[in-house]
């Protein structure tokens, strides 16, 4: 089956496995060149070479893939729940919102949230690996892609809630020794293109570096002055866009 599809406005369903190895009866968006041979994906991780040419490899093991909407709730109490973000934000706009999980792994957590708020949200998952369990996934879009390509299907102002359990902290340096400057700046500067995505009011949400907090609140703090709000609570940095 092949279609040409539009980043940030078509994907493309679905119903079983075929030959190229598209997961059916799930949307999952892709490239989109039309009449281009589809790879055999899954448990493969997605990237890009030297030339910006899309690669395939071996998904990269990760322990934080499969967290519960529950456990999500516990780590960012200000944005789910009866008082949280997101109930606040349908209140004042009554239309869906835009939530995007960045690094959804299984997409577990993100299809119980689509699950509990209905008609409230509408879900996005993103990861660079892909899944098997993304075949059962109903009412999430999933994007597998690489973090410059997710951004590719994304408008500007169009999302409200972008979280991440253990994806974004993950773009600053883990260790002292490599938290020269323009390390944590190349981190800072991709939370800055997502903020672009994020309508105004709208979120972002990340863990805070554990090892090199207090240098990325000093960069955050200095290079989104003026167009965010940065907010810190039990661990996790809340941007607030202006």
């Amino acid at each position: 089956m092949a279609r040409k599809l539009c980043p940030a406005s078509s994907f493309l369903y679905a119903n079983e496995l075929n030959s190229s190895g598209l997961i059916k009866k799930m949307p999952v968006f892709g490239k989109g060149r039309k009449e281009r041979e589809r790879r055999n994906f899954l448990k493969k991780e997605v990237r890009r070479d030297s030339k910006g040419k899309r690669e395939y490899g071996l998904k990269t093991p990760y322990i934080f893939v499969n967290r519960s909407a529950k456990t999500i709730r516990k780590m960012f109490p200000l944005l789910f729940g009866k008082d949280g973000f997101v109930e606040q934000r349908f209140e004042e706009n009554q239309r869906p919102v835009v939530v995007l999980d960045w690094g959804c792994g299984k997409g577990r957590a993100i299809k119980e949230f689509a699950n509990d708020y209905g008609e409230k949200v509408r879900a996005y998952g993103f990861s660079k690996d892909s899944y098997k369990q993304w075949k059962g996934i109903e009412g999430v879009k999933l994007i597998h892609e690489t973090k410059e390509g997710l951004l590719r299907f994304l408008k500007n102002d169009s999302v409200d809630l972008i979280y991440s359990n253990f994806g974004l902290s993950f773009l600053f340096p883990t260790f002292k020794f490599q938290a020269k400057r323009r390390h944590v700046e190349k981190g800072v500067e991709y939370i800055e293109k997502l903020l672009q995505r994020v309508s105004k009011g709208g979120k972002i949400a990340f863990e805070e570096s554990y090892t090199m907090g207090k240098r990325v609140r000093a960069i955050l703090k200095s290079e989104l002055a003026g167009k965010a709000e940065i907010e810190y609570h039990k661990g996790m940095v809340y941007l607030t866009k202006k």
